[in-house]
């Protein structure tokens, strides 16, 4: 005896049903995600911060979080220590 081979219905199966399922599930997830960091870039930006990092829900068991740092004042400086927290939830 030996392995046996897939037969014609299952691999097809696979490539046209289980593929595309599990495809169509990551590309949600990671369209949800980008559309989140956005979101934070968006926030931090219209407040005038440079820099931001946006924080999951799933991360370290706290919601969502975006963290914008390093404010432009209206002189024109930088101000590195300026940090704003945003609860996204």
């Amino acid at each position: 005896m030996g392995i046996q081979l897939p037969s014609f219905i299952e691999i097809w199966i696979v490539k046209w049903v289980i593929f595309p399922i599990v495809t169509v599930i990551i590309l949600l997830v990671m369209w949800d995600y980008y559309k989140e960091v956005w979101r934070c870039k968006n926030i931090c930006t219209e407040k005038g911060f440079l820099k931001y990092e946006y924080i999951s829900a799933n991360r370290v068991g706290i919601g969502a979080k975006c963290v914008c740092t390093e404010k432009i004042e209206e002189s024109g400086q930088i101000d590195k220590d300026a940090k704003l927290v945003i609860d996204l939830n």
